[in-house]
């Protein structure tokens, strides 16, 4: 009997070998470069979207605040310790506003305390529910108000009505506030997440109209004398 035994060929190579340390090093490096370009896009695209919470809070602030005056719940915003006659758009910024170890003080009927001395001219909304304002919180909101009356602006006649300025700030920024509202900017809606504690989130001029009795008498008063405040 003849046995034949039958040869068997070992597969031929294939074309792919796996991956070498070569190739894994430079898959890392790709995943690196792109998570480097997206990176910045990402946190700018976040920042920008918790300023303009921000920028949300403080509008809701400004209005509640200004709604209050005009219903007679809020006092005028009258500082007697300072006397400032210039236009209301070359108002200082509030006086550093701290008290006991750098907090605000803001515990007197929604009024904080301006460098230590009572106002009527620094107010606080709460938007974290504790009905207070720290300088700790992310979402609380200060209202500084300035008030100027047509005609003399030394002198406040809420029964005449008067010229109203309104910035709002974090109350987080407080111990760090400078100049940079002087020039009349507000805090730009795109920034980083950080954004410019510096500046005012908004800021703008109103009109409180007396009580009706007198708010005909009020609207008459010349340009002029508006123009002291406006100016």
């Amino acid at each position: 009997m003849n046995i034949k035994f039958l040869k068997f060929q070992n597969p031929p190579p294939t074309s792919e070998s796996g991956y070498t340390i070569l190739e894994g090093i430079m898959a890392i490096l790709m995943v690196t470069v792109m998570l480097t370009l997206v990176g910045p896009v990402i946190a700018f695209s976040v920042g920008t979207r918790v300023q303009a919470k921000r920028i949300e809070l403080a509008s809701q602030a400004a209005k509640a605040y200004v709604d209050s005056l005009r219903a007679g719940s809020l006092p005028p915003p009258v500082d007697n310790n300072l006397t400032d006659t210039s236009a209301l758009k070359d108002r200082d910024k509030p006086n550093e506003g701290q008290a006991n170890g750098g907090d605000l003080d803001c515990n007197v009927n929604g009024f904080c305390k301006n460098n230590n001395a009572d106002s009527n001219t620094l107010y606080c909304v709460s938007f974290d529910g504790n009905n207070t304002c720290s300088n700790e919180s992310l979402v609380d909101m200060i209202v500084q108000a300035q008030a100027c009356y047509p005609g003399e602006p030394t002198v406040l006649n809420k029964d005449e009505g008067y010229h109203l300025l309104v910035r709002v700030y974090r109350a987080n920024a407080f111990g760090k506030l400078t100049d940079g509202f002087k020039a009349g900017k507000s805090d730009s809606s795109v920034t980083n997440a950080l954004g410019d504690p510096s500046k005012p989130l908004t800021k703008f001029t109103t009109y409180i109209v007396p009580d009706a009795e007198n708010a005909f008498n009020s609207f008459q008063k010349s340009s002029a004398d508006d123009d002291e405040c406006l100016k």
